[in-house]
């Protein structure tokens, strides 16, 4: 069975979130508590995310998903409000305010398989 993408917010604190490839959302959970200090998540389906499941997410298809973050460089919060402020070229996303490449830390992502590190 494909793994399902779920993104996990934790309920006290919303701006630790996680995405999760998993069977089912109870299996999400026991995923998340092994990297978290609680285990009050709201967990969400997020379909468009599924066939990542073995490979990495682009920051671009994060972001048009309503994903948000920070730039590394400027600290920028590339999405405010409901809008992005990352400009994108061909299949990659960069700050609107520094141009500096956005990418997505693979921290945030939680696979039962890990991905091979090239």
């Amino acid at each position: 069975m494909k793994s399902k993408a779920y993104v996990c917010s934790d309920i006290c604190c919303y701006n630790r979130m996680y995405i999760v490839f998993a069977n089912n959302p109870k299996e999400a959970k026991i995923m998340l508590a092994r990297v978290c200090e609680t285990v009050d998540f709201d967990i969400r389906r997020e379909p468009q995310l599924d066939k990542y499941c073995n490979k990495p997410i682009p920051a671009r298809i994060l972001i048009r998903t309503g994903w948000f973050g920070n730039c590394h460089e400027c600290c920028n919060n590339v999405y405010i409000n409901g809008k992005s402020t990352a400009i994108y070229k061909g299949s990659k996303a960069y700050c609107g305010y520094c141009g500096e490449e956005l990418a997505v830390s693979e921290d945030i992502v939680l696979r039962k398989n890990p991905l091979k590190k090239l």
